[in-house]
């Protein structure tokens, strides 16, 4: 494909001056001698179909699939098989496409338009992170926009923005193949689609699960935070460390119950909770993650009555609950509609 007919492509949407090789989402090879032959490739394994009708060259891996398949799936792909197709290569009986891409998160997005099992449509049982972000940032990059709502959804269980569904994750707030460290690479993923609710979340757990925001997270990709999210999680640990030690003291304020059956006896067990709480400051200010404060009352079970236990059970909730509906404000970043989720 000749550098002109590249620079007439358009996408549609873009503004007339802009084509597919100027626009940031799309990164297409240019012809030159140091592509290299087609014969220099590597024959994928999985996707090589003696009767594809396309070839797609990405790194040092060549892929034969079908064009219309693809055409389907994506606008960008659509949109360059309409432009006028260089001749045949002598070693390749179609037409062949230099992609800047990686072979492996290529793969991925194969995966999704040729499924060679009937298990899922759009994603894998249980992703890793190395599938998710492939889908995603190549879903992005080709606008599949169905690959990326699903891969986003499958995010989105994981690290939701409504506090109930937050609160019944436990402490297991990552997906069964992540790492709690893939969080760094779930806010880059939130940040490249501007998906403002999950990013939230996804800074929340970078913010109190003791992940080295300012190493980033070692790995396939070794994700990095920006950084201005770098900024935001050191400035958000204090404001989040804060609003811990303000919902612990008003969980355990040494106000009885109203219907309490037992008067002094469950004041004096109260003052004696407040007084405990100094010896749990510290790991409540480094690892504070909205996670119930349960553990740190419920020795106190048998020396308070019914009434005043489900007491603090409540304040526990409902202190939780306000302290999630100020993120926005805790962590720096605008989410509209985020009090009311």
């Amino acid at each position: 494909m000749s550098q002109s007919t590249r620079n007439e492509a358009r996408l549609e949407g873009l503004p007339d001056d802009q084509t597919l090789n100027s626009d940031p989402r799309i990164n297409i090879a240019k012809d030159g001698k140091n592509e290299g032959a087609i014969e220099e490739h590597k024959q994928d394994e999985e996707f090589w179909y003696e009767d594809g009708n396309i070839v797609l060259v990405v790194g040092d891996v060549k892929f034969r699939v079908f064009r219309g398949i693809l055409a389907d799936h994506s606008p960008v792909f659509r949109e360059m098989f309409s432009l006028p197709q260089p001749p045949v290569e002598a070693t390749c009986p179609c037409p062949v496409i230099h992609l800047i891409d990686s072979p492996k998160e290529m793969r991925h997005i194969l995966r999704v338009c040729f499924p060679k099992t009937g298990t899922y449509r759009y994603l894998p049982q249980d992703p890793t992170y190395d599938e998710i972000s492939s889908l995603v940032r190549l879903g992005h990059k080709y606008q599949m926009s169905q690959l990326v709502d699903s891969s986003i959804d499958y995010l989105r269980k994981y690290y939701p923005s409504d506090f109930d569904a937050w609160n019944e994750l436990g402490r297991s707030r990552h997906p069964p193949n992540f790492r709690r460290a893939d969080a760094i690479g779930v806010v880059n993923l939130a940040r490249l689609i501007g998906c403002m609710d999950l990013l939230l979340p996804a800074l929340l757990v970078c913010c109190t699960s003791r992940i080295d925001v300012f190493g980033g997270a070692p790995g396939a990709k070794d994700e990095q935070l920006a950084p201005d999210d770098i900024r935001l999680c050191y400035h958000a640990r204090t404001k989040l460390s804060s609003a811990a030690v303000t919902a612990l003291l008003r969980i355990c304020h040494p106000i009885v119950a109203d219907t309490c059956t037992r008067g002094p006896s469950c004041h004096i067990a109260l003052v004696g909770l407040l007084c405990e709480q100094h010896n749990h400051i510290d790991g409540v200010c480094s690892s504070y993650s909205l996670s119930s404060f349960a553990p740190l009352y419920k020795d106190f079970r048998a020396k308070l009555c019914r009434s005043c236990y489900a007491m603090l059970e409540k304040r526990d909730m409902l202190e939780r609950r306000e302290v999630w509906k100020k993120l926005p404000e805790l962590l720096g970043v605008a989410v509209e509609g985020w009090s009311t989720s």
